[in-house]
């Protein structure tokens, strides 16, 4: 997750989210984990979907192992 991360210059907050998502978190889940709401869970997401070049959360799981286990 860190090298990830820092690849995509991801915020410590967007690292946790992702880190949760890919674990198999739903992102409405991942809001009450980590002490936000749903839609700034929302928003953080889109932020890294942004930074990462992905169009959903799917695509950046698959990014994720991808690049993790490539």
């Amino acid at each position: 997750m860190q090298a990830f991360g820092t690849a995509y210059r991801l915020s410590p907050r967007e690292r946790q989210i992702l880190e949760l998502v890919c674990c198999g978190q739903h992102p409405k889940a991942v809001g009450n984990l980590v002490g936000c709401g749903y839609a700034s869970v929302r928003t953080h997401l889109r932020r890294t979907y942004k930074k990462v070049g992905c169009s959903g959360v799917r695509e950046l799981m698959i990014r994720f192992f991808s690049e993790a286990h490539g």
